[in-house]
């Protein structure tokens, strides 16, 4: 069974997005408050968790969110 490890926002473009423990997800909108929400090609993005771990193990401080992500998962096939 798949699990949803972290959610990530940013206000603002080109900035790293933060952790939250919550998140509105607004159907044809994407994510309430980030800042690539709207109109566009691409309003949520999704990242799993073993691309993280993989930095990380490489000696790599990433937190949630550095890569962009709005959806750190583990699990799901």
């Amino acid at each position: 069974m798949g699990e949803i490890r972290a959610l990530c926002l940013s206000e603002k473009r080109g900035t790293e997005k933060q952790a939250t423990d919550r998140a509105f997800f607004i159907t044809e909108y994407g994510i309430d408050g980030d800042a690539h929400a709207g109109d566009w090609h691409r309003q949520v993005s999704l990242l799993g968790l073993g691309e993280i771990e993989d930095f990380r193990a490489r000696g790599a401080d990433v937190a949630f969110g550095a890569f962009g992500e709005n959806v750190v998962a583990e699990g799901f096939r």
